[in-house]
């Protein structure tokens, strides 16, 4: 463990800092593994344990990440500390609201609310704003709240791990992985199959 002292250095520390609307959702199955299904393709943390040193890699290069945009104003993202006495660990958490509630972003939900997730969460201001939240094993899970009245048409999706964990949220600065295509329903088809 390096220890450092941490004087106040900035006045507007404290200050909110804008998200990347666009969140970036790994399904922890589409990692790289070795011949003997390790996970390989998962940065790991340097000696103190938020830093993550290397990059993403997926299975092969047909593996993509997936983006789904979030409204910015609304994304929350934080690790809780929970436990008894020599138990204290961390829950790492992501909410944001999608708006509207389109066929794509449904089958986001439906084929996404049972997976393990890593997430890649990123801010504005600068790189070193970007954040992975879930590990291979205790990854993230998704649920979801839907909204559809006179206030809104929205999506509400929350991130949460299912375990307390020793770690934090990791500060992360490595590459993105590739991001699959936007969906593409010009085929046809109807948007009520009455499924």
């Amino acid at each position: 463990m390096n220890k450092v002292s941490l004087p106040k250095k900035d006045g507007s520390a404290a200050a909110p800092v804008p998200k990347h609307p666009n969140l970036i959702v790994i399904l922890a199955k589409d990692l790289k593994k070795d011949a003997n299904g390790n996970i390989t393709g998962y940065p790991a943390r340097d000696a103190n344990g938020v830093r993550m040193i290397g990059n993403f890699e997926l299975a092969d290069v047909a593996t993509k990440a997936v983006g789904i945009y979030l409204t910015p104003s609304t994304i929350t993202r934080n690790d809780n500390s929970e436990g008894e006495d020599d138990a204290v660990a961390f829950i790492q958490n992501l909410a944001g609201h999608h708006p509207g509630d389109s066929l794509a972003f449904n089958e986001f939900v439906q084929n996404h609310i049972n997976e393990d997730l890593i997430l890649i969460s990123r801010e504005c201001s600068d790189s070193s704003g970007t954040r992975v939240l879930g590990t291979p094993c205790n990854p993230m899970k998704l649920t979801f709240e839907g909204q559809d009245n006179n206030e809104a048409k929205k999506g509400i999706l929350t991130f949460a791990q299912k375990m307390r964990s020793k770690f934090k949220t990791a500060h992360y600065y490595g590459t993105i992985p590739a991001l699959a295509a936007d969906a593409d329903y010009s085929q046809g088809g109807s948007e009520d199959s009455g499924a």
